[in-house]
């Protein structure tokens, strides 16, 4: 993509795509575990081109600049400290695993909460990943990071507890969407130690097909009906696939040539807005005074937390919802 527009109003459209997410999952009258799989298998079909692509670009001889989380991470790792081959499929595979129970918390959680719980639950992402990192990688938390991360925690656990009008399975859909959110951040932190040493599309492919074939294989050996389907179905799997995976994601990744990593995930925290307002007009889902306080609460302690730790650690730009 040549930067003639704005990167500012590429990064907003993309919001305005990822925040679709929700909305398409909950417009998806199949099984949750099979809404997942097809999207991520469409995914893995529309991705097919731009990795033959990459297959028959000729190399550059020219040094080429770091991507902006690789070079957030550090320069790429000498030749002799690669990690083996089998390693990173290895990896690989088990950050599909962990991409394909997000997957299958969030698709789920949408089936027993509001939209607007579920969302802002789900992007509490940056604080697991800040908590494992500081657990397995040894990596540092400053105290004003610490704090908002409390700050975030406490607003998430009342929001957890808060009725959504969805009666008596609120706190189950709340919970599986703060569980979905633990488990992107394990993607992602092994998505951090990958993108080192893989491509994007090779990394992600590979992930996406891993996930992909999981989701199917679990629905499969569960009894889920993995249809056909009516054509309607389909063409929610495909839109799954394009705005919030394609023209989501992958748009925010291009941005971050352009703007700030701060900036970038600080406007992620924009689908939960989005999200409740298509709510609203979609589904007539309006969200109580409580869920509003404490997804506020919750949404502004991300917001500085990740601004706070933005010395220490490069934020993750996007979730895959």
């Amino acid at each position: 993509m040549r930067r003639s527009v704005a990167p500012e109003l590429v990064v907003l459209f993309a919001v305005l795509a990822v925040s679709s997410s929700a909305i398409l999952i909950r417009l998806s009258g199949v099984h949750y575990v099979a809404a997942a799989g097809y999207r991520m298998l469409f995914t893995v079909v529309l991705t097919v081109p731009l990795l033959l692509r990459s297959a028959k670009a000729p190399p550059s001889s020219a040094p080429q600049a770091a991507e902006p989380e690789v070079a957030a991470l550090g320069a790429t790792p000498p030749e002799g400290t690669r990690t083996p081959r089998r390693r990173v499929m290895l990896l690989s595979a088990v950050s599909g695993l962990f991409l394909a129970l997000h997957f299958g918390f969030w698709f789920k959680s949408l089936q027993l909460t509001s939209v607007s719980a579920a969302t802002v639950l789900v992007n509490t992402h940056p604080l697991f990943v800040m908590l494992l990192g500081a657990l397995f990688l040894r990596e540092s938390v400053g105290r004003r990071a610490a704090v908002w991360m409390l700050a975030a925690m406490a607003g998430s656990a009342g929001l957890s507890l808060t009725g959504t009008g969805f009666g008596e399975t609120a706190l189950e859909g709340n919970l599986l969407a703060f569980g979905g959110a633990l488990f992107v951040s394990v993607y992602f932190l092994i998505g951090r130690r990958l993108r080192r040493e893989v491509s994007v599309i090779h990394y992600t492919f590979g992930v996406y097909l891993v996930t992909a074939i999981i989701l199917l294989t679990y629905g499969f050996l569960t009894g889920v009906d993995l249809g056909p389907y009516a054509p309607r179905e389909y063409v929610i799997f495909g839109a799954m696939a394009v705005f919030p995976t394609l023209l989501g994601h992958s748009l925010f990744n291009w941005a971050l040539k352009y703007l700030r990593t701060s900036l970038v995930s600080t406007a992620i925290l924009g689908e939960p807005v989005f999200a409740t307002l298509l709510a609203m007009l979609l589904f007539a889902e309006f969200p109580s005074p409580m869920v509003l306080l404490f997804g506020a609460l919750v949404l502004y302690s991300v917001f500085r937390f990740s601004r706070a730790d933005r010395p220490a650690r490069p934020v993750t730009p996007a979730t895959l919802d």
